[in-house]
């Protein structure tokens, strides 16, 4: 963490699979909350779970860099998709591209971010695939697309 607040010049950080569960994605989110150079993050299979989606959403409410964050494999549920949903509609302004593949995230925390893709007017590509959603809340993403007007790139 406290390596990824003092670097200036790495724009891109891959840290796929390596387990680093808890502790070390709250390092991560300590790090991420003051620094200004990282604008990618790839943090996929890293059995992360809500509580360190919760940790990572925190941060990007106080990142002003990060545009793109890849999630894959790391079991963010609906909790966790709720928490990114929350900090995209009302904090975060500079994050362009999510990507929550394979995360368990149902009906309910897809219904979150649908109702943040109604107000959102920065994210241009959310990717969705791989989760647990029925006709309903498909449904619902499509309406919220329908309102989105910055959205390039969507993927269920």
């Amino acid at each position: 963490g406290d390596a990824i607040m003092q670097n200036t010049t790495l724009t891109v950080l891959n840290i796929q699979h390596n387990d680093i569960g808890h502790e070390g994605i709250e390092r991560i989110a300590h790090g991420l909350t003051l620094n200004q150079s990282i604008v990618e993050l790839d943090l996929e299979k890293n059995n992360l779970g809500p509580q360190g989606g919760a940790l990572l959403a925190n941060a990007l409410a106080a990142n002003a860099t990060l545009k793109t964050l890849i999630l894959w494999y790391n079991d963010l549920g609906d909790d966790g998709a709720a928490c990114f949903a929350h900090v995209l509609a009302t904090k975060n302004r500079t994050l362009t591209n999510l990507d929550l593949w394979f995360n368990g995230v149902g009906p309910r925390g897809a219904a979150q971010l649908a109702a943040m893709l109604e107000t959102n007017d920065v994210l241009t590509a959310l990717n969705l695939r791989r989760n647990n959603l029925d006709d309903d809340t498909a449904r619902l993403l499509a309406k919220a697309l329908a309102i989105n007007s910055t959205l390039t790139l969507f993927d269920l």
